[in-house]
């Protein structure tokens, strides 16, 4: 979900089509890109490439760990054959160091059946989300799902996790999700919830003043971990630099409140997401992403990865810790592969 403020206004985007033709190095190094975290080898597959603003992105090269290049279609999505070696698969944009890492599972790992085993209880309408379980198709469009009878767009598939984007139009609140393969269905229960802002009406920031934005949840009453990630450093700082985490209150007024402080005139925006329960983590894949992050790492990091893989072998995890572990490696050097890796780490733990 992304909130930008112009002027007196903010404004909520959401993913839509953005032709990005004659991108300049700038702009090609604000891309994303939306892959599964899991491939099965030899199998087709789909990802996206989403700009900074959350649009897609047409028309631009990646390059995987095999040499194969691909370019995503009008719909800013690419379909590609996974490679036949199992293990970690780099997908890299043409031209710079934005990159993603997957991991490449064994044919066996797929089973023809369809299930869908690993679903989020709590999603934003603006963010795209994960699924994981079997059955599914690689190739994005022909998978079948639906958010109470609205089809969702599906950025990135495999044979075991599909992510998906919510419609636009999609109401907060308890919603059943629909996939559907063949004469096969599954139904499982989730709740849709957005995040907005209650006093953005003339607000104005200058150099040296504060601000607090209250957030307001809207779909919930339970309370929601929420991270936000200033997108315009230069232009505001959060109160603990470029990230913030905020909790919110739980029930009718549901919200939070987020302190900003200027640095100079501008526009501004935030991204916001919900962290997701402990219980959600994916610990294995998680872990097979840090052994491969081990052997990339300066020595250095290498006596730090193997702790928290300890931590991640054993009985009681504190999962919370372990993401800011590793979201406090991220904010140090390391080789771009190395980084890849940490995020797939953390998105692991994050149930992505």
């Amino acid at each position: 979900m992304q909130l930008a403020l112009c002027g007196a206004c903010f404004v909520v985007s959401s993913v839509t089509a953005a032709p990005m033709h004659g991108q300049n190095a700038t702009e090609q190094s604000r891309l994303a890109i939306v892959l599964p975290l899991e491939l099965i080898a030899g199998q087709p597959a789909t990802f996206a490439i989403l700009t900074a603003d959350g649009h897609v992105a047409p028309g631009t090269k990646v390059v995987l760990s095999n040499g194969q290049v691909v370019t995503t279609d009008e719909s800013g999505r690419a379909h590609f054959l996974v490679p036949s070696d199992t293990g970690v698969m780099f997908a890299r944009i043409s031209d710079t160091e934005v990159r993603e890492a997957a991991d490449v599972l064994p044919q066996a790992s797929s089973d023809s059946g369809l299930q869908a085993t690993e679903i989020p209880k709590m999603v934003s309408i603006e963010n795209h989300f994960a699924i994981g379980g079997n059955g599914f198709q690689g190739d994005a469009d022909r998978n079948r799902i639906a958010i109470d009878g609205k089809a969702v767009f599906v950025l990135g598939s495999s044979p075991v996790q599909l992510i998906v984007m919510p419609a636009a139009n999609q109401p907060p609140g308890p919603a059943k999700l629909t996939i559907t393969e063949g004469l096969a269905e599954t139904v499982t229960d989730l709740t849709l919830v957005n995040i907005v802002l209650m006093n953005s009406s003339n607000a104005e920031i200058h150099r040296g003043s504060k601000m607090e934005i209250v957030l307001l949840a809207r779909g919930t009453e339970e309370p929601l971990n929420l991270k936000i990630q200033n997108l315009n450093p230069q232009t505001v700082q959060l109160a603990h630099g470029s990230e913030a985490y905020v909790r919110t209150t739980g029930g009718p007024g549901n919200s939070a409140l987020l302190q900003l402080k200027g640095e100079n005139a501008g526009s501004f925006s935030f991204a916001i997401g919900l962290e997701s329960p402990s219980a959600e983590a994916n610990v294995p894949v998680a872990r097979d992403f840090l052994a491969a992050a081990q052997k990339a790492a300066a020595q250095d990091m290498t006596n730090r990865i193997e702790k928290i893989l300890r931590r991640l072998r054993g009985k009681n995890i504190e999962v919370v810790k372990i993401r800011n572990d590793l979201q406090q490696m991220l904010a140090q050097h390391g080789s771009d592969d190395f980084r890849a890796l940490i995020r797939a780490s953390l998105r692991a733990l994050h149930g992505e």
